[in-house]
């Protein structure tokens, strides 16, 4: 059996990688995101007429800040979130240490860790393209600005494989065997998946496949699939972590459907025609910032 699990483990790491090669190299050399152009067109002085910014002229040093209060909270989100993986690494790999129980236990909170670095990273490279530089990487020397940058493709593949790094953590605190291996090839094939997607996006201009939504929609599925265990194992053993992760998921979906709601809701515009900049972005953005803040005193319990 242990053999046929390394065979397992040795094949997944082969398609992820050459996956991911693919993807690298298309994002470096056969990308046309340059061909995606915001939708109505937008000229570089339209997006200044409709957006707070600040004029940054620092010596010679001089470039546009792009919705400042935005990108506060969104690298404070990015920061903290590798902060609390960091501190979960840390913790966990120090409780190692000291006791020979419950590695399991501590292998998951180790992934956690790493999951969240990542994630974290990820944050902060969406906040350069979406939020702090938005005007230099996507507006300046153009004549219509563009939809994206390979800031934030990048952003999408750490958020994914963040994801599926949650997946393989949970697969530690699974007894079985069997059920172990199924999360490994889940995650997998779901990462390997993704970057071929994302692959395709940018090689075929569309622009669905490389949006936040198509990523969304892509990794529901591994958070129904995490919730449905939860509950499952919650339901069996009465275990305290299980019951842990149930409350981390609804407040992730209580904070996307705050999100979402408030993106549809035209609640943005009627602020921002008041003087008032605080979009749905700020909004997911302050929610996670919560959600991280419980992943950490939810998760740090499990090494006491």
């Amino acid at each position: 059996m242990q053999g046929k699990k390394s065979r397992w483990d040795i094949i997944l790491i082969i398609f992820n990688l050459l996956a991911f090669f693919i993807f690298l190299v298309v994002l470096i050399t056969f990308n046309n995101l340059a061909l995606l152009l915001q939708e109505p067109n937008m000229k570089p002085v339209e997006y200044l007429a409709t957006h707070p910014y600040i004029e940054v002229n620092w010596g010679t040093l001089s470039f546009i800040w792009s919705e400042p209060s935005s990108t506060i909270f969104v690298y404070g989100l990015g920061l903290i979130t590798i902060i609390i993986g960091v501190v979960l690494l840390s913790k966990s790999s120090k409780t190692r240490k000291l006791r020979t129980n419950g590695k399991d236990k501590i292998k998951f909170v180790e992934m956690w860790g790493i999951s969240l670095i990542i994630w974290g990273i990820g944050t902060l490279f969406a906040g350069t393209s979406y939020q702090a530089f938005f005007y230099e990487l996507k507006c300046r020397g153009q004549e219509y600005c563009l939809w994206t940058t390979w800031w934030e493709i990048g952003y999408l593949a750490l958020t994914v494989i963040s994801i599926n790094g949650m997946v393989l953590a949970q697969s530690f605190l699974r007894q079985s065997e069997k059920v172990q291996k199924t999360m490994k090839v889940y995650a997998g094939v779901n990462l390997c998946s993704y970057f071929l997607i994302l692959s395709f996006g940018m090689v075929l201009v569309n622009r669905f496949l490389i949006s936040f939504e198509m990523m969304v929609v892509f990794q529901l599925s591994s958070f129904i699939l995490l919730f449905i265990q939860n509950i499952v194992e919650y339901r069996k053993t009465k275990a305290k972590v299980e019951l842990s992760l149930i409350r981390i998921w609804i407040f992730l979906a209580i904070v996307m459907s705050v999100y979402f709601a408030y993106y549809f809701s035209g609640v943005a515009s009627i602020l921002w025609s008041h003087g008032i900049w605080f979009n749905a972005n700020d909004i997911l953005h302050v929610g996670l910032i919560g959600w991280m803040m419980f992943i950490y005193f939810k998760l740090i319990k499990e090494l006491e």
